[in-house]
């Protein structure tokens, strides 16, 4: 099995993530790597959101691999054990990757460097007042992670769920047209410039991102085996929207996004 499923954001959206399911089911994929934004939460409505997505899993027979976002309950991550095959089982057939977590598929490798800042954290913090926490401190990626990945050098792939500040994003949010706090603005700033470090870093084939809720479809130069060389950056949507699935060929390298209009929700 060469393919395997890319899916963005899914917010929690159980109706939504399992439709994605089907829809890879169809493909034939067996191994979905989501990339953030999950919807990880310790209350009653996250465990039943994954036990939809467990369940689901469980019928289509697949396995889901989740690069943790920002908007996750890190303090529940952080009480899960990982494995000795260096996951965190968070349920039957749904695993999740530590920050800086190295695999093989075949010939190909991984390195997975989820979370972000979130640029609306002043909102986030507000909000939790109301007795519900909606924000995280571990969030963020760190300069111990960075220099974690770095240090582990060239992977084919790298998983996360910010994008680097080379990626083409500044076009769509110059100008902060949702109005966030300018501290938050340059926090988020400030975790796209270690995205950007560990890329230059790991150097890798391609890089898949969540996040931003559009898809990025871009190539940068990067420095690999004393050599300038090009690396795909590809962004997926979130849920219920076009962009948010795709299909990635780890032999041929092709990126294929899905069209959801040619199926049935």
């Amino acid at each position: 099995m060469t393919k395997i499923g890319l899916l963005g954001d899914t917010h929690g959206n159980g109706r939504w993530t399992v439709y994605a399911l089907s829809v890879f089911q169809t493909y034939g994929i067996e191994r979905i790597v989501q990339l953030g934004d999950f919807g990880i939460s310790n209350t009653q409505s996250g465990h039943l959101f994954l036990k939809k997505v467990r369940l689901g899993l469980k019928n289509y027979k697949q396995t889901m691999y989740v690069i943790p976002g920002n908007h996750e309950d890190y303090d529940y991550i952080e009480s899960i054990p990982v494995g000795e095959d260096g996951w965190q089982a968070l349920r039957a057939g749904i695993k999740l990757a530590p920050r800086g977590l190295r695999w093989s598929w075949g010939d190909t490798s991984f390195v997975a460097l989820g979370g972000a800042p979130s640029v609306d954290r002043q909102y986030r913090l507000n909000a939790q007042r109301g007795g519900n926490k909606m924000w995280w401190d571990q969030e963020s990626i760190t300069r111990a992670d960075v220099d974690n990945v770095v240090a582990g050098g060239y992977a084919d792939v790298m998983l996360t769920h910010d994008a680097p500040n080379c990626a083409q994003i500044n076009g769509r949010i110059k100008g902060n047209p949702m109005g966030f706090e300018q501290a938050d603005l340059h926090y988020a700033s400030e975790g796209r410039a270690l995205m950007e470090e560990a890329f230059r870093g790991v150097a890798p084939k391609a890089l898949f991102h969540g996040h931003y809720h559009f898809v990025v479809n871009d190539t940068s130069v990067v420095h690999r085996d004393s050599k300038d060389q090009m690396a795909s950056i590809v962004g997926l949507n979130c849920d219920g929207f076009n962009g948010s699935m795709a299909t990635y060929d780890t032999e041929t390298r092709e990126v294929t996004f899905i069209d959801i209009s040619q199926h049935k929700p």
